[in-house]
């Protein structure tokens, strides 16, 4: 689901993320068994002091789901083209 994931990727990035890429080489137990489209998307770390704050931000918080959501709005209309 390289492109589903890619999606949301650029979405992400719109919030300030530094863009560290899209990858989709690994084989996640929550995306592996799937015949639905499926991604695992990791929008900050507890490990990076800046992304910590910003992860106690609810109205950040809100943004990513935004983000999430238009990503995903974003692969349905790529599927329908």
């Amino acid at each position: 689901w390289a492109e589903f994931a890619e999606k949301i990727y650029k979405r992400m990035v719109e919030l300030g993320f530094r863009p560290y890429g899209s990858v989709g080489s690994f084989n996640y137990r929550v995306t592996r068994m799937s015949d639905m489209p499926a991604t695992l998307v990791e929008q900050a770390f507890m490990s990076n002091a800046e992304d910590e704050e910003k992860l106690f931000d609810d109205n950040f918080r809100g943004k990513m789901a935004e983000k999430i959501y238009n990503g995903i709005i974003d692969y349905l209309k790529y599927m329908k083209d």
